[in-house]
């Protein structure tokens, strides 16, 4: 029995030694491991799959950084341009206001025009061109009738 209490105790040290052995390689065993893939990429010129992996996520995380830095840049323009398309959205709103303003005001003013035209006519229907001049249809027949009958009236042969 006293061998079976000495083998068991033996036992129980061995899986502590165990136990501890294998706590502290696995704490140091990133450090071991990089140590041995250095020296074995120095002594082959081969590198580990460990390196190639760690390599390819410095790569992703430096793409990673600069995907972001580009992102952050364009929401800042996208910004820009929102405030920009904005502020030509009121200048069009006010530019319209100001266009149907001016589109009546234009409006009224032909139909003033064309109610000046009217009357002009109607003020001018009884005027006709004589000798360079507008002159009412009565005096132009009675200056063109004194013309016809001065020379004849002179023989004598019309009284008046």
């Amino acid at each position: 029995m006293k061998f079976i209490k000495s083998i068991s105790k033996l036992l129980v040290v061995i899986l502590l030694i165990l136990s501890v052995t294998l706590n502290v390689s696995m704490f140091v065993g990133g450090a071991f491991y990089q140590v041995a893939s250095s020296a074995f990429r120095a002594v082959t010129g081969i590198r580990t799959v460990a390196l190639q992996h760690a390599d390819e996520v410095a790569s992703l995380t430096t793409d990673l950084a600069e995907q972001r830095t580009a992102k952050k840049q364009l929401r800042g323009e996208l910004a820009d341009a929102t405030t920009d398309l904005s502020s030509e959205r009121a200048t069009t709103r006010k530019l319209r206001g100001e266009l149907a303003d001016t589109t009546t005001k234009l409006s009224l003013e032909r139909s003033a025009t064309k109610k000046l035209r009217s009357e002009l006519s109607d003020a001018s229907a009884g005027l006709v061109t004589f000798r360079g001049k507008k002159v009412a249809i009565k005096e132009a027949v009675d200056s063109t009738a004194e013309r016809i009958t001065a020379p004849v009236s002179d023989l004598g042969w019309v009284s008046r």
